[in-house]
């Protein structure tokens, strides 16, 4: 590569890193709907047809939604795998999988709703041909596989210490779990205030779930 290939890299590079931080301030403070790659164009200081260059995709708006996505994934991540440092393999990890999230969504509630909804705006990506997906849409399926391996690494673990029942496989139960976790955490972020008003406390109420999750995962007598 010559050093003007390298210059221009590098300014690709750059370019499309101000476009994803401008897109990202909007997106976490305005929503999805109301913002708009005019918005996006203005806040990063370029024009709609240079943002469009930069990504070199028609699907502009979900790229960038996708990848800001991406980066809630690897916070929640980051968030639990410090914490899984300091707990036993056992229940009380698998248990913490569902507490960590619940924290990531308190510390981070407007990465959060992106997290949330990027299934909704971005639909059609788990059918795609993985030769047809894009660099934001394999780094994102990357962050999502990963979570996957890590939360079945953790209930394998929690089965051979005999934490947790051994008759179904480790993937329906992971599988069962996170959709248990997603509807009790969208409901408490759509519903939070609701739930105060009736004397409820969030915390003990999610701490609750789990206990309950956790008596029904116990191995069977």
């Amino acid at each position: 590569m010559s050093g003007k290939e390298k210059e221009k890299l590098l300014i690709e590079e750059h370019r499309r890193k101000i476009v994803l931080e401008a897109a990202e301030k909007l997106f976490l403070s305005k929503g999805y709907e109301n913002t708009t790659m005019q918005d996006v164009a203005d806040e990063a200081g370029y024009s709609k047809g240079t943002l469009y260059n930069a990504f070199e995709t028609n699907e502009l708006k979900d790229a960038l939604y996708l990848a800001i996505a991406t980066k809630a994934y690897e916070l929640f991540l980051n968030l639990l795998k410090k914490r899984m440092e300091k707990i036993e393999p056992g229940i009380q990890q698998v248990k913490e999988v569902g507490l960590s999230y619940y924290n990531f969504i308190k510390k981070y509630p407007a990465y959060a709703n992106i997290f949330h909804d990027v299934a909704q705006k971005v639909p059609n990506l788990d059918k795609k041909d993985k030769k047809d997906l894009d660099e934001i849409e394999k780094a994102y399926l990357q962050k999502s596989e990963e979570f996957g391996e890590y939360f079945v690494v953790i209930l394998g673990k929690a089965i051979q210490s005999k934490q947790i029942r051994n008759d179904k496989p480790p993937l329906l139960i992971g599988f069962m779990l996170s959709n248990l976790t997603n509807g009790m955490m969208k409901e408490l972020m759509q519903h939070k205030n609701d739930i105060e008003k009736y004397g409820i406390d969030p915390d003990e109420l999610v701490k609750f779930t789990f206990d309950i999750i956790a008596e029904g995962l116990k191995p069977k007598e």
